[in-house]
């Protein structure tokens, strides 16, 4: 497994195979795997200015070195100005970006690689960013709800961002996450269910937003995660495993009826003319033992 051959889609590094005729068929959303303009930068306009008390604890580890802005200590715990915090640490990875280059892309393609060798010496570090980043913010010693107003309890690609210099210190350079697409909430294990009966490969889950960045779209946060690792010189790779879809995965919606809206793609069996005028003179068939 560790010496498979890599493929680079969009903004991360994945397994060869990926990339097949469905992915490339398919409209994906442009923020899914990254593209466009520094959507980190974004990021920070969204946080930098704004103000909160210092109501909002951190794990120790998430402090970076030499942290500059107010906080306060309550016996073990560290309670931070959640904007001033999340803007000092956008901010601290954003002036490390070379002018000119687009961290959307993957590592592979910005560093002109034609092979995969990187994976033999990697350090990598593997997270399940709904628990890695989990945290009880506004009381440590007791976790809120995972719905709560205020502040994301469970984690969030933004508080991936926040974990950068500490997994950087660690000397990771790459980042393998567990499943980060959209998953079912049917027949579900648990109160939280499980991410890999995944129901549409080609969507990031809603609940991986983090309330601090406001209406932000969740695709848009999972690039700027994506743009920061990249600034930082570590690479993402995404766990895709077609064979645990849920049982109301998209891959099973009804087919779209004759008339209706179509994807409109030429290679698509649904709308290609010459699948239209077949349904057009087929005949419908008969089910046996009817007449």
């Amino acid at each position: 497994m560790a010496k498979e051959p890599v493929s680079k889609i969009g903004g991360v590094d994945a397994p060869c195979g990926f990339e097949s005729h469905r992915l490339r068929q398919r409209a994906v959303s442009p923020y899914f795997f990254g593209g466009g303009s520094v959507i980190l930068d974004r990021v920070l306009r969204l946080l930098k200015g704004r103000k909160e008390k210092l109501d909002y604890s951190i794990p120790k580890e998430w402090l970076p070195t030499g942290y500059s802005g107010t906080l306060k200590l309550r016996d073990r715990y560290i309670f931070v100005d959640p904007y001033e915090f999340s803007s000092t640490i956008v901010e601290g990875i954003l002036s490390r970006a070379e002018q000119g280059r687009d961290y959307s892309k993957s590592l592979g393609r910005m560093r002109m690689e034609n092979e995969s060798t990187w994976i033999n010496s990697a350090i990598i570090y593997g997270s399940f960013v709904r628990s890695t980043t989990a945290y009880s913010h506004h009381d440590p010693e007791l976790f809120s709800e995972l719905d709560s107003q205020q502040y994301s309890e469970s984690g969030t690609f933004l508080k991936m961002i926040f974990m950068l210099p500490y997994l950087e210190r660690m000397g990771f350079d790459t980042l393998y996450f567990l499943p980060v697409t959209s998953y079912s909430d049917k027949f579900k294990k648990g109160e939280l269910g499980s991410p890999y009966s995944v129901k549409d490969f080609f969507a990031i889950d809603e609940r991986y937003h983090d309330v601090l960045l406001g209406d932000m779209d969740v695709e848009e946060e999972f690039t700027a995660f994506v743009e920061a690792a990249h600034i930082m010189g570590m690479r993402v790779v995404l766990d895709f495993i077609p064979r645990t879809s849920a049982r109301d995965s998209a891959l099973m919606a009804p087919r779209v009826p004759i008339g209706s809206r179509r994807c409109g793609t030429s290679r698509c069996s649904s709308c290609s003319p010459s699948s239209s005028s077949a349904r057009g003179s087929a005949t419908t068939p008969r089910r046996a033992g009817t007449s």
